[in-house]
Order: structure tokens, then C-alpha cells, then sequence
């Protein structure tokens, strides 16, 4: 078997197939991704209205560390999925 492009396996007879823990990976970094935009506007803004001498409402921020910890747990996840993936499991 050879491989064959970013995820993909080819077998003898030339057919491709997808390898399962590059796909969760790449899902797990889409879903890492997802749930850093509303964290990350929102420091900006946070930015911008400090700099312009405003007071920030610091509300969200204990949403934020919630969203941090499930991050933190997806790039755990993500090792294992690049393990697997190193080790040729589930091929």
C-alpha cells in the first residue's frame, strides 16, 4: 500500500480509500477553529474599546474559560488522532 495525498491510502489495486483518524483530526481542528471565533471578536473589541478608555463588560469571560478547557481537551483528542494515524491504526 502506498500512499497517496493528504490522508489517503491506495491499495494494490489502485483504489483509494479515507483514512479515518486524519479525518477526525481535521474535524477536531475545524471544531477547535469554530469555537475560537467568538472568543476572539470579542477580545478584539475588548481591545478596541480599552484603548479608546471605555469600560469592558468582562461578562463573557467565564464562558470563554469554559470554551478554553473544551479546546484543550479537542487538542488532546487531536494527538491521539495524529498517533493513530502515525501507527497506521484503523487502516
Amino acid at each position: 500500500m502506498g500512499r497517496s495525498g493528504q490522508g489517503d491510502l491506495q491499495n494494490s489495486r489502485g483504489r483509494t480509500r479515507t483514512c479515518d483518524p486524519f479525518n477526525a483530526k481535521m474535524a477536531l481542528l475545524g471544531t477547535i477553529l469554530l469555537l475560537e471565533i467568538w472568543p476572539m471578536v470579542t477580545l478584539i473589541r475588548w481591545r478596541i474599546l480599552i484603548h479608546r478608555g471605555a469600560t469592558v463588560d468582562t461578562q463573557p469571560a467565564q464562558a470563554f474559560a469554559c470554551i478554553r478547557e473544551i479546546q484543550a481537551v479537542l487538542v488532546v483528542l487531536m494527538v491521539f488522532a495524529a498517533t493513530a494515524l502515525a501507527r497506521g491504526v484503523f487502516l
